[in-house]
């Protein structure tokens, strides 16, 4: 019911302070669990890893002050796109007035394709965290279970750290008919 693997990975993009190319990646499914369930096994790995390594949960990385005291924040992509930019991601409207404010190409785009490019461009950089970013548009995951009470988002996460995403998940989607 459980399983996973530990891998080398190499994936053909460019290299900059928060991509390489080659790394080392875990990937686990569990069944009948769903990304809440993958953010309690992610914080636990992650703090478990801590404490084996002797240090603290408050580590300073640069400049950034990081406490990884558990529970760590869960906050919606919706949340944090109007806490940070002033505009839901449901706001079409509103959100290709700010894009467009930001030098972000809006032509031709389909309206999640731009809410992920203003949230990209304002909101990753400053998730000092560790944070999970719960709750996509849906349009942008399209392997990913829908919320049952809002099939216009899909079950996923992103934990962040120091602006950088550090693991990705997702309930898998069950529905052969959506799939």
């Amino acid at each position: 019911e459980k399983v996973f693997e530990i891998a080398r990975v190499f994936r053909n993009e460019g290299i900059d302070a928060t991509h390489n190319p080659e790394f080392t990646m875990m990937e686990l499914y569990e069944a009948y669990g769903d990304y809440h369930r993958m953010m309690e096994i992610t914080e636990g790995i992650v703090v478990g890893a801590m404490k084996a390594l002797g240090l603290p949960m408050q580590i300073t990385y640069g400049e950034t002050a990081l406490d990884f005291t558990p529970p760590w924040r869960r906050a919606t992509y919706d949340e944090l796109l109007r806490e940070h930019v002033g505009v839901g991601m449901d706001e079409t409207e509103k959100v290709f007035a700010e894009a467009k404010k930001r030098g972000i190409e809006t032509t031709g785009k389909d309206a999640d394709v731009v809410v992920s490019e203003l949230f990209e461009a304002t909101v990753e950089d400053s998730l000092v965290g560790p944070i999970f970013v719960i709750d996509y548009p849906a349009t942008l995951c399209p392997l990913t279970k829908r919320k049952a009470t809002n099939p216009r988002v899909a079950e996923r996460f992103e934990l962040f750290v120091a602006g950088m995403e550090l693991a990705n998940a997702y309930t898998e989607l069950n529905d052969p008919i959506l799939q």
